[in-house]
Parts: C-alpha cells; sequence; structure tokens
C-alpha cells in the first residue's frame, strides 16, 4: 500500500514540475524502494548546458523526425512523445533565451 502512495507522490510531484516548465528526465527506484527523480528546470535545453539557444535548436533539427531511440539527442524529445518534431521545435522557441540558475 505504501508503495502507491509513493508512486502518486512522485507523479503529483512530476506534474506540478512540467506544469512550471521543467521536464523529468528520469526516475529509479533502488531495492529499498527509495525513489529518485532527475529533472531539468528549464525545458528546451536539449544539450544540457543549462541554457536555451541555437545548440539546442540545431540539435532538434539534426535529429528531425527521429523517434527517441534512435536519436543522437535523447533529450530533444521534449514533449514526450516519443519522436522529434514541430511540438519540440516550439517548445525550443517558446523558451529560447532562458537559462537555468548556475
Amino acid at each position: 500500500m505504501q508503495k502507491k502512495y509513493l508512486a502518486l507522490l512522485v507523479c503529483s510531484v512530476a506534474l506540478l514540475l512540467a506544469s512550471n516548465g521543467a521536464r523529468a528526465d528520469s526516475m529509479t527506484t533502488d531495492a529499498a524502494g527509495n525513489v529518485t527523480l532527475n529533472v531539468s528546470l528549464i525545458n528546451g535545453d536539449v544539450n544540457g548546458d543549462n541554457q536555451i539557444g541555437a545548440s539546442d535548436l540545431f540539435a532538434i533539427r539534426s535529429d528531425w523526425g527521429k523517434t527517441t531511440d534512435k536519436s543522437s539527442f535523447p533529450n530533444a524529445d521534449l514533449n514526450g512523445d516519443g519522436q522529434i518534431g514541430a511540438s519540440d521545435l516550439f517548445i525550443v522557441r517558446m523558451n529560447w533565451g532562458q537559462s537555468g540558475q548556475q
């Protein structure tokens, strides 16, 4: 029963972060049931440099139309639909010039 509530809590946190422009990168659970949720605080940072700019745009362009498993940039699927395309480009455009905390 406790795992069920923990899963609900983790999903709620992920949704809260997503509604504020964050992206959940990965979630892991160890044998003891401890959950680790790794997030990017600004959506659109494809290359992980903590800024949204030309290099992120070029990463999306280079993998345009590819599925996430075939992409050179696994973070290029910004909307989580499994494919790199117009929606991902739109997210970069909307967040252009933003940077995360240093």
